[in-house]
């Protein structure tokens, strides 16, 4: 029974196996293989296999094995599916956007461009592969279209007329140009503003903007080849050389050699060809130079008169006036800076010069003579204003040593401020204290000047009526001296009246101008002779006998001497008057 069953099934599988051959010799147009070659049929690659193979992958099995790995055919499915019998690209694949880049570069193009997969010339292959431009939009081996070279500064234009749909898929950019992993970056990495903004967002107006957003963050994002060059010279069709408006260097604003800048702009805009056409621009001080808000401020602030005149406009032909008027009403700020004088008014080198040019610390007669009369006397073209009041500037003036510095004894910071400002030189200190002047409210009048004596209330003789020699004993026969100095501006001295020599002089030896010496108590006091019985008016009015040095505390006897009366024969020490009758001996005086 054993071998009876064995022969059943052997002849069985004889019958199988011949019907299979049977079967296979049968032409069949549906079959996927031609019974004559034993292979698949001719329009089987690469549009019907796929078919085959998506509807019903266990039929390829039969032949190529149940691992597709070659089978009784001997032909494996990764001979043409290279990362699996399934799967179409190498396995890795994934995503195959930002895959198949760093595997052609590796490996070539050699198993893309065929007839089955993106054509022999990577133009693509119906039902199979598309070409590669349907990505590469500049050519199978180029990722942008073939015009980008270089690529930073084409771009723009053709994205401003072709608009960023190219761009924007799951592919390079992203969908909304964020970027796709190993595939194209997001616009943002350049375009700091935005997708559509190549500055930062803010930086609007941009000339404005980028100067603060430079000084925090530095120039790392915009030096490099696709906006401003590695070296900030510029990138042609994109970013321009950052000299274009910084003249100095990428990072200075004015030509290099400004240093200090508000003393060597001058020059440079008078000597430079272009004048001020490289400041006046949207950018910089503004197409009139009127100024750019956070950027270069109007060129009036500086230059007052206008854009190419330093002082106020009214200066033209009259500086030296009118700059006093100036300074009277709105004082020196505008002129004590960095840029113009210097903060001391001391000058700033190749800009404007010191003030003591023509105002000296110790101002005397030559240099007060540049705003005032000398002396002030009233006259045009300042007229009987400030800073031409006559007063008695013509009088003092004209004794022995006085200069202007006697009285105002100032430095420049001390000038030009509208007010009187008497400052004596400490030489004409009173021996009771520091010299003043009172000003109008107080009469126009000097205290504690020596050459005045100082101020004092004394008691001194009125001259009898009935004859000056007459002795008068009584206390109500004495008066006070008038107070203080003659005012300034209308006052004056009469040599004729000796109560105006107590403006100057009092008995006693507690002030400079003190009388005291020999026997002035005897007829000043005693008698009440008056100054004038014995020292002769003419004489008086000589500088070298009256005021021979007003800066010495000490009346010298021979200058005292020089002005008596020659009828006294006053020879120094004695006179000799007997023809006169007061006293018909000699006396030592």
């Amino acid at each position: 029974m054993p071998q009876v069953k064995a022969a059943k099934s052997l002849f069985a599988g004889f019958l199988v196996f011949t019907a299979f051959f049977i079967g296979c010799s049968d032409p069949n147009a549906q079959s996927p293989i031609n019974p004559d070659s034993g292979s698949h049929s001719a329009n089987w690659l690469p549009a019907a296999h796929m078919e085959a193979a998506a509807s019903n992958p266990g039929s390829c099995s039969a032949c190529h094995g149940a691992d597709f790995n070659g089978g009784i055919s001997g032909v494996s499915c990764t001979s043409c599916h290279l990362g699996s019998p399934t799967s179409v690209h190498p396995a890795d694949w994934v995503p195959v956007y930002s895959a198949h880049g760093p595997y052609v570069n590796t490996n070539s193009t050699n198993a893309c461009a065929n007839q089955y997969c993106h054509g022999s010339s990577l133009s693509g292959v119906p039902d199979s592969g598309p070409s590669c431009t349907s990505c590469h939009l500049g050519s199978p081996t180029s990722v942008h279209p073939a015009d980008w070279v270089p690529m930073y500064s084409t771009h723009g234009p053709y994205v401003k007329a072709n608009s960023s749909s190219a761009c924007a898929n799951q592919y390079c950019h992203g969908l909304s140009l964020t970027g796709v992993l190993n595939s194209g970056p997001s616009c943002t990495s350049c375009h700091l503003g935005g997708l559509t903004s190549g500055h930062p967002a803010d930086w609007v107006p941009v000339y404005s903007t980028h100067g603060p957003y430079v000084t925090a963050n530095g120039t790392n994002s915009c030096s490099n080849q696709s906006c401003h060059g590695t070296t900030l010279t510029g990138v042609p069709d994109s970013g321009p050389s950052c000299t274009v408006c910084h003249l100095g260097s990428p990072t200075s604003v004015h030509p290099a050699d400004w240093v200090p800048m508000y003393s060597t702009h001058g020059p440079y805009v008078n000597t430079s060809p272009t004048g001020t056409s490289a400041c006046a621009n949207q950018y910089c001080h503004g197409y009139s130079l009127s100024g750019v808000p956070d950027s270069g401020p109007s060129c009036t602030s500086c230059h007052m008169g206008g854009v190419t005149n330093i002082h106020p406009a009214g200066w033209l032909g009259d500086a030296c006036s009118n700059h006093g008027n100036y300074a009277l009403t709105n004082g020196t700020t505008g002129c004590s800076n960095v840029y113009c004088h210097g903060t001391n008014l001391g000058g700033v080198p190749q800009s404007g010069p010191s003030c003591t040019k023509c105002h000296p610390t110790i101002p005397t007669s030559p240099s007060c003579g540049t705003c005032h009369g000398i002396p002030p006397d009233g006259s045009v073209p300042a007229g009987n204003v400030f800073p031409n009041l006559p007063g008695k500037h013509a009088t003092h003036l004209a004794l022995n040593g006085v200069t202007c510095a006697t009285c105002h004894n100032r430095s420049c910071d001390q000038h030009m401020n509208g007010t009187v400002d008497v400052i004596f030189d400490p030489a004409y200190n009173a021996e009771t204290g520091t010299a003043s002047f009172g000003g109008t409210s107080a009469g126009a009048t000097c205290g504690n000047v020596s050459c005045h004596g100082g101020p004092r209330t004394q008691r001194i003789r009125t001259i009898p009526s009935q004859g000056i020699y007459t002795q008068v004993t009584s206390a109500s026969t004495w008066t006070s001296d008038p107070s203080g100095t003659p005012d300034w501006n209308s006052g004056s001295i009469s040599l004729n009246d000796t109560n105006q020599c107590f403006s100057c002089h009092a008995y006693g030896n507690t002030l400079y101008n003190g009388y005291f010496s020999g026997k002035h108590y005897f007829h000043v006091i005693e008698y009440g002779m008056t100054c004038i019985t014995c020292h002769d008016t003419l004489k008086l009015t000589k500088a070298s006998f009256h005021f021979p040095n007003l800066r010495a505390h000490v009346i010298s006897s021979s200058t005292a001497s020089a002005s008596i009366n020659s009828w006294l024969n006053y020879n120094g020490t004695t006179c000799t008057n007997a023809s006169i009758g007061c006293h018909p001996d000699t006396r030592n005086w």
